[in-house]
């Protein structure tokens, strides 16, 4: 079931990385002496960033942390316009010493989406997702009207070659691929996406709202 929590944007932040530390704790507590690994799926934009700059608040084990990336923009490896830059400078070096990153590398659309499928391929489930929506319902780089990969056959990672957004050429994982997530979590802002949220829990079909996590899927969506 498809949850929604409106939060004004002073509580927002703190908000947020309680609702991350409670899906994540106590099963992955740095007070826990634990081998178990946890994997969790972050997307890339402007919302989500000040919830990674305060990932040191949360307790846990990092050491046995995976982050794998939702989508990624096939620009070069420094290019600022990379999820993977951005994510990485907001983390912080005192989690990424400790915590696995998977990088999809650099290449074309084709070239990267063979290499994620190839890192993927063990990887069963992620423990949580954090995703955006846009103002078109599009999340990670599935967009309306394109293959969302939700067929049986599809792989786990989709080359895209016709972004409606700036960069057209990216990758992202598969709606077959997000929805082994445990639990999905939705961060978005702005008054431009309230019509596409009143939408969503209406019932509109779009590829954010075929997205939908194995125990929770919540949108946190901070007002002003």
């Amino acid at each position: 079931m498809l949850e929604l929590r409106a939060i004004p944007s002073s509580v927002w932040e703190k908000e947020t990385i309680l609702e991350i530390s409670r899906i994540l704790n106590p099963s992955f507590s740095a007070n826990q002496v634990s081998e178990t690994n946890f994997h969790i799926l972050l997307s890339g934009g402007n919302t989500p960033l000040p919830i990674y700059q305060n990932f040191h608040q949360l307790n846990l084990n990092w050491s046995n942390l995976h982050i794998w990336l939702a989508d990624e923009r096939c620009v070069e490896l420094q290019n600022s316009e990379r999820s993977e830059t951005m994510i990485k400078k907001t983390l912080g070096e005192p989690i990424l010493c400790q915590a696995k990153f998977h990088s999809p590398g650099i290449g074309n659309p084709t070239q990267m989406a063979s290499e994620y499928n190839q890192q993927l391929t063990n990887q069963s489930f992620f423990d949580l997702a954090v995703l955006g929506i846009g103002e078109d319902g599009h999340t990670a780089s599935l967009f309306p009207e394109n293959d969302l990969g939700q067929n049986s056959s599809s792989a786990d990672v989709l080359p895209i070659y016709n972004s409606p957004k700036f960069p057209k050429e990216r990758i992202s994982l598969s709606l077959n691929k997000i929805n082994q997530s445990n639990h999905v979590l939705f961060l978005v802002s702005g008054n431009g996406k309230k019509e596409i949220i009143q939408k969503i829990m209406a019932g509109h079909v779009c590829p954010a709202s075929k997205v939908r996590g194995r125990y929770s899927t919540k949108i946190f969506y901070c007002i002003d």
